[in-house]
């Protein structure tokens, strides 16, 4: 791996693939990765971005096809909703939504998970002493034992 003055990665390598890292704005990370065959011929680059909020934390992650995924956190900084949008010709799908709730001390509670269908599948957890007592979806109840 390569460092730029601010000590960012800017090469990397493994194998036969090279990633590239920019960073042409403050919270903006945008990655090239190159795939080489073993004649050392470029077979596929894909460059993808990822954009962070004020606090350091992810808010956007956009593939090599133009598909973002958007996190929002909560007061707590907690993983509160994740969005999975699609590219379709010019326009972002929404395809998938996931709602996160957490107690106190950070341990998530209940997930729902949207489709694009209007399916909502949720799955809870509860602790005991700080330990996952059981997690329950659509489909069943887990029971773990201490």
């Amino acid at each position: 791996s390569t460092y730029n003055s601010a000590d960012r990665v800017i090469t990397q390598a493994e194998g036969q693939t090279d990633w590239t890292f920019a960073y042409p704005a403050t919270g903006t990370t945008t990655i090239t990765q190159v795939v080489k065959g073993s004649n050392g011929a470029t077979l596929q680059t894909r460059t993808s971005s990822q954009i962070f909020n004020a606090g350091g934390y992810l808010s956007k992650d956009i593939d090599a096809y133009g598909n973002e995924t958007r996190y929002f956190y909560d007061g707590a900084k907690d993983l509160a909703r994740i969005e999975l949008w699609e590219k379709q010709g010019a326009n972002l799908v929404l395809l998938k939504t996931v709602n996160n709730t957490y107690n106190g001390q950070a341990q998530k509670l209940t997930e729902s998970v949207t489709l694009d269908s209007g399916e909502v599948v949720t799955t809870t957890w509860s602790y005991d002493l700080g330990v996952v007592a059981n997690m329950a979806d659509d489909l069943a109840l887990q029971e773990f034992a201490p």
